[in-house]
């Protein structure tokens, strides 16, 4: 019975040490997730950081591209106000260019007669 109770004994010292190891890489394992999970707050953070900036640097430049394309449209219109307005002097022009030939010719043909 001695030897049961020291070969007992002696398991249960041995298996308080194995415990003992399990327990110590159980608390390892527990402060490297706690530093991983650290780790990945600090990465979402980041990345929430950067995709804030890249927002409002989208917001900035499709504000600064309307007034870009407000400019343009402004200045078409300008333009094509000036062509009208030049068509219509062109028209005026051949118009009167016309009235002056129809006189010429009226002239010559009058000059002719006489």
């Amino acid at each position: 019975i001695s030897q049961w109770e020291a070969r007992c004994s002696s398991l249960e010292n041995d298996g308080r040490g194995v415990v003992q190891q399990w327990e110590e890489r159980v608390q390892e394992l527990e402060s490297d997730i706690q530093s991983l999970e650290k780790q990945l707050e600090l990465q979402e953070q980041e990345a929430a950081d950067a995709i804030s900036q890249w927002e409002t640097r989208y917001s900035t430049l499709e504000a600064d591209g309307k007034g870009v394309i407000q400019q343009w449209e402004k200045r078409a219109q300008a333009l094509e106000a000036d062509v009208s307005s030049l068509e219509m002097q062109v028209a005026e022009k051949e118009s009167e260019a016309a009235e002056a030939i129809s006189q010429w010719e009226a002239r010559c043909s009058s000059l002719e007669d006489d």
